[in-house]
């Protein structure tokens, strides 16, 4: 799935793909280089706990979660859009964004993409759609029933997918259309939670249905909740993550 999209023109110079293939790339060594670039912002202002709320997105304590966006978007970007495709993706785990970011973990075909990025953020999502899917078996449970009940949508709108319910990519594709995002907000949903199977491990997956949902970890600390923009310090409109991202 990561790599049937890229171009020779995407891929570093051979020699150089040898010796990143030879890197082992841990959650461990993601973290050291994040915190190594910036330090972090105050999460425990009253201006973040303002645009945080009261949202789920948070650890086994309680606390605020890092959560990790990954993208390829050339263009350095501080905004993201209302969302009706891929952009709106958010993992858990630092690892499965890196490979959306086309740096692929060990033990995967090398492939390293030109622009390659993680981006470490918080997400204020306070009443999610929590659709508790298990594994690529489980995906038959993401039916026009389901949706029915959990969140008022009409059967007639899943049709055209539930012909084909174990089809790992078209179920990611119904669940980033604008259709169903419209509908989640009729109903007070303000994103949708979805467990993953990736690499053998359960990861937590979270989509946003609007970009002042996202603050950069490094955010300058206004934690605004006027703009989309994720640390209110740098970037341009003209820079808005789309394609190409998880």
């Amino acid at each position: 799935k990561f790599i049937k999209d890229r171009t020779p023109d995407d891929r570093l110079p051979t020699e150089e793909r040898k010796k990143i293939s030879k890197v082992k790339v841990t959650k461990k060594k993601l973290s050291r280089a994040v915190g190594e670039l910036k330090k972090a912002a105050d999460i425990g202002s009253k201006e973040f706990k303002k645009w945080f709320g009261n949202s789920k997105v948070v650890d086994g304590k309680g606390n605020p979660l890092v959560v990790y966006h990954g993208t390829t978007v050339s263009t350095s970007f501080e905004y993201f859009e209302d969302f009706s495709g891929g952009a709106g993706w958010f993992s858990e785990s630092p690892l499965i964004s890196d490979a959306y970011a086309g740096v692929m973990l060990e033990g995967s075909p090398t492939e390293v993409v030109a622009n390659s990025r993680v981006l470490p953020v918080y997400l204020s999502i306070i009443n999610p759609l929590d659709l508790m899917v298990r594994g690529l078996n489980d995906y038959d449970s993401l039916s026009a029933t389901v949706f029915h009940e959990r969140a008022g949508i009409p059967g007639n709108l899943t049709d055209w997918w539930e012909g084909d319910p174990f089809e790992h990519d078209e179920v990611w594709s119904f669940l980033a259309t604008a259709t169903l995002a419209s509908h989640l907000r009729l109903f007070n949903f303000d994103g949708i939670k979805v467990q993953d199977d990736a690499y053998g491990k359960e990861i937590t997956t979270w989509r946003v249905l609007s970009g002042k949902q996202i603050k950069s970890i490094f955010n300058i600390g206004t934690w605004s909740l006027k703009t989309g923009k994720m640390s209110y310090s740098i970037g341009t409109k003209e820079g808005i993550a789309q394609s190409h991202t998880g």
